[in-house]
């Protein structure tokens, strides 16, 4: 069921952006599958792009918009590092429906 929910994701995901020069941040699959860990699947994404943070040289930010319950695009944000050959989340970032109801608490 999660691979499914991957693959659905991946369809809206579009591509991501890479700055030239810069070494390539985790694209929409992977952000997918971070987001994944601590919900029951995937979400669906779209609009993803992920800069590298200069200073830190193993850190990206990510801007996306995750689809909500209700069918609305939500932009979010979170922060991202390389771990080996994958990566990791930095932050726990907020869902789309959470974003929707927190009155901007959450990172976008």
């Amino acid at each position: 069921m999660r691979g499914l929910a991957v693959a659905a994701a991946l369809g809206l995901a579009g591509c991501a952006s890479v700055a030239p020069g810069r070494p390539a941040g985790p694209g929409a699959a992977d952000l997918a599958r971070l987001l994944a860990v601590d919900r029951a699947e995937a979400p669906p994404l779209r609009a993803v792009r992920c800069d590298l943070i200069a200073e830190e040289g193993s850190e990206w930010v990510c801007r996306y918009e995750e689809r909500s319950r209700e069918g609305l695009w939500v932009g979010l944000s979170t922060m991202v590092a390389r771990a080996g050959a994958g990566w990791e989340l930095i932050d726990r970032p907020c869902s789309a429906d959470e974003a929707l109801a927190d009155r901007g608490r959450c990172p976008r």
